[in-house]
């Protein structure tokens, strides 16, 4: 079973405790908003584009692709936005960057 949630403080830990043989994948829509909120409004949309490149990405090698591209393009500019990335996990629980 695959349970996707926010990610509030405790929550993964929670699912561990009551479900220990469940994935726990973090709300992309939630994530999306934390990373976003990092970045300046003239920003968004393109930045935003960029991120659509990685969540709609036709398999995994193309995603991680996307991401390294994203990372590249924007860390310098927006680094707490590619550490709220970099926090984001996939189905493995395991990190994206």
């Amino acid at each position: 079973m695959v349970i996707c949630a926010d990610g509030l403080s405790g929550i993964k830990e929670a699912i561990e405790a009551a479900y220990p043989e469940t994935e726990y994948q973090r709300c992309i829509v939630h994530q999306i908003r934390n990373t976003l909120k990092y970045v300046s409004f003239k920003d968004k949309r393109a930045f935003s584009g960029d991120l659509r490149s990685i969540y709609l990405a036709p398999n995994e090698e193309q995603g991680r692709e996307a991401l390294e591209y994203v990372k590249d393009k924007w860390e310098e500019k927006y680094p707490n936005s590619i550490k709220s990335c970099a926090k984001t996990t996939s189905v493995s629980t395991q990190p994206l960057l």
